[in-house]
Order: C-alpha cells, then sequence, then structure tokens
C-alpha cells in the first residue's frame, strides 16, 4: 500500500506539471480506455513525459563514466556515444510507455475476434432456454475461458450492478471499452434490441451462424497456407540443400571452385548448418501463421 501510494503521488505531481501541455495521441487514448489501464490519458502521458526527463541525467552520467573510465575512450566520442545511447534508451523508454497500451489493445481484440464464434454460439444455446439477457451475459462470464472476453462481460455487469446504469447504457458504456470492433458493434447491437423487440435468440443465432462461416473461412485459408509451406519445405529444406551440394560436388570434380573456401569445408557446413537452420526459420514462420489464427 505504501509503493501504491507513492506512485499515485509520483503521478499527481507528473499531471500538476503538464496539465495543459499534453500533446493529443488518439491510439494511444483509444487502447488505454479499451485495455482496462486505470489511469486517464492525461495522468498517464504526464507520467511519460516526467519519467522521461528523469532518466536522462543518471542515464547519460552511466554511459559517459563507462565510456571514459572502463572503455577508455577519449572525451570527445564518449559524449558523442553517451548521447547515441540517450537517445537509444529515450526511445526504448517511449516505446514500452506508448507500444505496450497499443499491442495490447490488438492482442486483445485478436483473442476476441478468434473466439467470437464460441462465445456467440454459447450464448446462442443460453437464450434458448433464457429470456433475461443479463443472466445470459452473466452465465457467458462464468463459462468463458478467455480474459480478454471475461473482462469486457464483466465490465458490463459492473456497470449494471455497481455503477447503477440502465441494461442500454450498460452495454454501450461496455462497447466503449471493448478493444474488439466487431465485439463491440454485437454489444450495442444488444443495446438497441434491448430497446425494442427483446428478441435476443434469433439475433445470436444468426450471428453464431455468421461467427462460425468467417471462422471455417479462415481455417480454409490457414490450411491453404500450410499446403504451400509444406510444398515450400520440401522444395528449399530437404531438395535445396541436396541439389546444392550436387552442383558443387560436380563442379569440384571439374577442378572448378566458384566458392572462395574449400569444397570439403563448404560441403561440411551445407550439411551441418543448412537444413537445422533453413527448418528453424520455416518452424518460426508456422508457428507465427497458427498464432493469427
Amino acid at each position: 500500500m505504501k509503493v501504491e501510494g507513492l506512485l499515485n503521488s509520483y503521478k499527481s505531481f507528473a499531471y500538476s506539471i503538464f496539465k495543459g501541455r499534453i500533446p493529443e495521441y488518439k491510439a494511444l487514448r483509444e487502447s488505454l480506455i479499451k485495455t482496462g489501464i486505470s489511469e486517464s490519458y492525461e495522468i498517464y502521458f504526464s507520467t511519460l513525459i516526467l519519467t522521461s526527463i528523469i532518466i536522462l541525467p543518471p542515464l547519460f552520467i552511466a554511459a559517459l563514466l563507462f565510456h571514459l573510465m572502463v572503455l577508455k575512450f577519449n572525451l570527445v566520442v564518449s559524449l558523442a556515444l553517451s548521447a547515441l545511447i540517450l537517445m537509444i534508451g529515450e526511445g526504448i523508454n517511449l516505446f514500452m510507455w506508448i507500444g505496450y497500451p497499443i499491442m495490447l489493445k490488438g492482442a486483445r481484440a485478436n483473442e476476441i475476434e478468434n473466439r467470437l464464434y464460441l462465445v456467440l454460439g454459447y450464448a446462442s444455446v443460453l437464450a434458448s432456454s433464457m429470456d433475461n439477457i443479463v443472466e445470459i451475459i452473466h452465465e457467458l462470464s462464468k463459462i468463458e475461458k478467455s480474459k480478454a472476453i471475461k473482462i469486457v462481460l464483466n465490465n458490463f455487469l459492473k456497470y449494471l450492478y455497481a455503477g447503477g446504469m440502465s441494461v442500454i447504457d450498460a452495454f454501450n458504456e461496455a462497447a466503449k471499452r471493448c478493444p474488439s470492433d466487431k465485439f463491440a458493434s454485437i454489444l450495442i447491437t444488444l443495446a438497441s434490441i434491448y430497446s425494442t423487440t427483446g428478441n435476443f435468440r434469433d439475433y445470436f443465432n444468426i450471428e453464431a451462424k455468421n461467427a462460425l462461416s468467417v471462422k471455417m473461412n479462415k481455417m480454409r485459408r490457414l490450411i491453404s497456407q500450410i499446403a504451400v509451406m509444406a510444398e515450400l519445405y520440401v522444395g528449399l529444406v530437404l531438395l535445396g540443400p541436396t541439389l546444392f551440394v550436387i552442383i558443387i560436388a560436380l563442379l569440384s570434380g571439374l577442378s572448378f571452385n566458384p566458392l572462395p573456401l574449400p569444397i570439403n569445408l563448404v560441403l561440411t557446413l551445407i550439411a551441418l548448418f543448412s537444413v537445422p537452420l533453413l527448418s528453424g526459420m520455416f518452424l518460426a514462420l508456422l508457428i507465427s501463421t497458427l498464432g493469427s489464427e
């Protein structure tokens, strides 16, 4: 609690210095809202600026002493290298402060949209036996495993019960703070249905079918990509080095060496490193492709 109090005092001090002089960065403001980071944009950006200023002197002095006393560079070179390290350090600091909320928003949006067909399927089943949308959301929040989706659903329940909002206002407020535009659109539509027909069953059935169709199309594209990658793997990783070894061996038989290294060394390097290296690259590509879905 003492550490938290010091952090809050530090943030308040930063805001008192820079309030009214904070630049507008729409992507960062939106990411802070949609990822549930507790500080407001103004306090967050004020803390960012003050922290960036505070780390300047110690970082520069430490770099300068390192270059002068450890590496034994002269003063001019040490100053130049220290200034370079200072710029790199400030760049990393700004990237962490600004990039983290934006990347977190994107990661949570992807997580939500990859499981949206399951959520809507659950909702469709629940709506067949429940008429109360609040009860449906409550049950979804209990059975859903995705942390990002649970945060959005729990936000709705929090606004409804703890915030004293109406169901319509709770849906709209949860949509404002939802990382996924698709899920936010669904929440806004639920608010509209609640104020008009109240027929959630048909809506969930239609949206569940559409989401499942979208997921199936993605899976078909993924299977096609994996098939292409398999053909490339066989052609480049398995046959490529073998063909290259045969060509080098034939050229060596003709007493012609197109490379500056001995033929035996080249063949050994190809045999030892080419296949593992290319396999590792393809594995990383495959993991990236599967992870995107």
